[in-house]
């Protein structure tokens, strides 16, 4: 574990580095991540135009949402996105061999192998939202509260990572599959609204399947108050699901992999 902690800081260092060599492109970049993070709060005025309520979400519950969207795009746009594109490079490319060689886990590698810094300003928006919100809302969660915040954020951060090793497992297949970075970055926006929007099928699939609910939903519902156990549950077992899932079809995936020298 700690080799590949140690990993990871390097990676990140790396990856500051290379983003500091041109200082005029890192604060650019830093200033347009800012703006598309403010942009994703237009929707909810949007739809306050319209209505009082989003399916039972009040304007200051919607910005909480919002917050937690934020948190989990900008930790999609600066660490799981670059990485995992960077690793469909290297499988195309032949160079997935020195990662192979490395004396660490090779889906760490993978996970680590590129960071975005700038991205990280629209998780810091997010977290902004979330405390403007708990504030404008009057929340005192308790020790339970904030438990259940803390199980569904590690839930949903490890689903997303999860989703990210499965797009890449799925570029040992088919290499023109590479465009589902910007597939997953598109579904992402239907976490920005609540889970309770969605009906039917696709209700299921975006709690189960891609679970956007314990992305951003459920982590508002637990400081509102409104996540009860099952849905606790559900998003830990969806989570372990998803992740044990992810790690049997990379070893599969790897095992079918024809490197450059063979």
């Amino acid at each position: 574990m700690s080799r590949h902690l140690r990993l990871l800081g390097a990676q990140m260092r790396l990856s500051m580095l290379a983003a500091l060599e041109y200082r005029v492109g890192f604060w650019t970049e830093g200033v347009v991540g800012l703006a598309w993070s403010l942009g994703g709060v237009v929707p909810l005025f949007v739809a306050f135009e319209h209505r009082s309520d989003v399916a039972g979400w009040g304007p200051w519950e919607l910005v909480l949402l919002t917050g937690f969207f934020l948190i989990i795009s900008g930790v999609y746009a600066s660490a799981v996105q670059p990485a995992v594109s960077k690793s469909m490079t290297q499988i195309r490319t032949g160079t997935l061999d020195y990662v192979l060689l490395r004396p660490v886990d090779a889906l760490a590698s993978c996970l680590t192998a590129q960071f975005e810094p700038w991205s990280l300003l629209e998780a810091l928006t997010g977290i902004g939202l979330v405390i403007v919100a708990a504030v404008e809302l009057e929340l005192s969660p308790s020790l339970g509260q904030l438990g259940a915040l803390l199980v569904v954020l590690v839930s949903g951060l490890v689903s997303l990572v999860a989703l990210g090793v499965l797009m890449l497992c799925a570029s040992f297949r088919a290499l023109e599959l590479q465009n589902l970075t910007s597939l997953m970055e598109t579904l992402l926006g239907f976490a920005h609204w609540p889970i309770s929007v969605f009906r039917g099928p696709l209700k299921l699939v975006f709690t189960f399947v891609v679970p956007f609910a314990v992305m951003t939903s459920y982590p508002a519902q637990s400081l509102i108050g409104g996540l009860g156990w099952p849905e606790l549950v559900g998003a830990v077992g969806t989570t372990l699901a998803l992740a044990i899932g992810a790690r049997v079809i990379w070893g599969r995936a790897l095992r079918g992999y024809t490197s450059a020298s063979s």
